[in-house]
C-alpha cells in the first residue's frame, strides 16, 4: 500500500470517529449505535492499509496520523461520558425496581409493602 492509501484509510477512520463523537455528544445514543457498521468498516480498511507495510514519514502523514489521534481521543471521552450516563440510568432504575423496605406504621404496626410508582421513558 502506498501513502496515499493509508492516508485515505486513515481519513476514513477519523470521519468514522468524529460522526460517532458529534452523535454522542449530542445524546443521540441510538443514531451514535448505528454508525457502529461504518466505524467497524473505517477501522477494518486502517487495520488493512496498515498491515500492507511501513511507510516512511512524510509530513502529510503525520498531520493524519496526529488527525486521527485526536478523533481517537475525542471519541473515546465522549464514550466514556456515555458510559458513565448509562450507569447513572441503570442506578436509578434498579432504585426504583427495588422493593421498599418495611417501617413502623403508625401505633408500633408495620405499614404493608406497598410498591413506588415507576416511569421510565427510553427514546430510541
Amino acid at each position: 500500500m502506498d501513502a496515499q492509501g493509508l492516508i485515505a484509510a486513515m481519513e476514513s477512520l477519523t470521519a468514522a470517529l468524529a460522526a460517532e463523537t458529534a452523535l454522542l455528544v449530542a445524546g443521540d445514543y441510538a443514531g451514535a449505535g448505528r454508525q457502529a457498521p461504518a466505524k467497524l468498516a473505517a477501522v477494518e480498511g486502517f487495520q488493512a492499509a496498515r498491515a500492507a507495510g511501513r511507510l516512511p514519514p512524510s509530513p502529510r502523514l503525520l498531520r493524519a496520523v496526529e488527525r486521527l489521534r485526536d478523533a481517537g481521543m475525542a471519541n473515546r471521552a465522549a464514550l466514556e461520558r456515555a458510559l458513565a450516563v448509562q450507569a447513572r440510568v441503570i442506578a436509578v432504575v434498579a432504585a426504583a425496581a427495588r422493593p421498599p423496605e418495611h417501617g413502623p406504621g403508625g401505633y408500633g404496626r408495620s405499614r404493608p409493602a406497598v410498591g413506588r410508582p415507576v416511569a421510565l421513558s427510553v427514546r430510541a
